[in-house]
Order: structure tokens, then sequence, then C-alpha cells
């Protein structure tokens, strides 16, 4: 066992960062319907938690329990890493004849857990999970969000979702992408009723 999986392993329960703590609100609350948005953030929160970097393992069975200890069922931890998984936040590995099932962060999981809260705007908007589909990669999907911008002029979430249509992706892959722009700070909310956001800046090529 490597020395970052020892350490996360004997992490002792709710260790909390100070960036943690802002979450007060919680996205996912016990017993509350679960979103894509809402396990996202709850997953990556727990990696944030033990401070764990891309690449250092965590094996299941510990991610199981902070799970648990945050009130959330093992259905919606599996429904969480398949999302996780999809969107290239999080990376399978597999011991060497263990048989055990250990999950690291990549770089996307690590920028997005460590960026601002997503909006509690934003995450209300998310429908029930249910299949997950497939979606493109979070670079494709800041770029594609982009173009739903028209200079600095403020637009609201329900005239994106009307040309987002033309993509043939479902609302949760509109959701997820406004919030990694948001998260980059290359959006920012200007209205929750309804729902409105404006570019803060130009975006370079390769900032997206």
């Amino acid at each position: 066992m490597e020395n970052a999986q020892a350490w996360a392993t004997a992490t002792p329960a709710f260790m909390v960062t100070p960036h943690a703590l802002l979450e007060a609100d919680p996205y996912l609350e016990p017993g509350h319907p679960a979103s894509e948005i809402a396990l996202r953030n709850q997953l990556l929160a727990v990696f944030r938690q033990l401070r764990l970097k891309p690449h250092n393992r965590l094996i299941g069975q510990t991610l199981s329990r902070y799970w648990q200890e945050r009130g959330l069922c093992a259905a919606d931890l599996r429904v969480a890493l398949e999302v996780a998984l999809r969107d290239g936040h999080l990376a399978e590995c597999h011991d060497d004849g263990s048989g055990e099932r250990y999950w690291a962060l990549t770089e996307e999981g690590e920028a997005y857990g460590c960026a601002k809260p997503t909006p509690r705007a934003l995450a209300v908007l998310a429908p029930h999970v249910g299949v997950v589909h497939q979606a493109p990669s979070p670079a494709k999907l800041r770029r594609m969000a982009l173009r739903l911008f028209h200079g600095d002029f403020e637009t609201d979430f329900y005239a994106m979702r009307q040309t987002w249509r033309a993509t043939g992706l479902d609302v949760n892959a509109l959701l997820h992408a406004l919030d990694l722009l948001y998260k980059r700070g290359l959006i920012e909310l200007t209205d929750d009723d309804p729902l409105s956001f404006r570019r803060t800046r130009p975006t370079p090529a390769n900032d997206a």
C-alpha cells in the first residue's frame, strides 16, 4: 500500500479544510432526491476533505465510509462515481492482485473541487438523477457554453436552455458547462430570478 493510501485511510473523520467549511448550505441533504450536480460536488468534497492530490489513491472502503458519514446512501455513491468517471474528474485504479478498488483525482477533478462553490441558484435547477448520459469532456463543454454568450450582455438560463437543445445534450450537460465556466471565473451570476449570467472577460483560446 502506498504512503498516500495509508495516510488517506488513517485520516480522522470530519477533518475539514477551511475551504470546505464554506459549504454550510449543502447541495445534497439526507433524504432529498439526488441530482448530478449535487452528487458531483459531494463526491469531490470528500477528496478535498482528505486533502488528496491528483493521482493519490483512495481505497473504495474509505470513500464509502466518508460518504456514509455525510448521511448519504450507497446507491447515490455509485451514481456519483459514474458521473465523476464520465466527466474525467476521477480515475479508477486497481491494486495488484488484491481485487480492491481505488479512486484517484485527476487534474480536472482537483481544479473543480478546489474552485469556488457551485452557485446554489444553479444547483437547484438540476433534475433528479436518472440515467447518466454520455457527455463531452469538460474542456469541450466550456467551449460550447461560451458560445451562448454575446459580448458582455446578460443572458438568462432559460434562453440558454432553448439554444442548448440544438446540441442534442441534456440539461445536466448545460448546468455542468455553466458551473465549469463559473468556477473558472469566466462568467458571473447577475441575478437568480430568473437565473442570469454575464461574461466577465474575453477568453484566450487556451483558457476555456
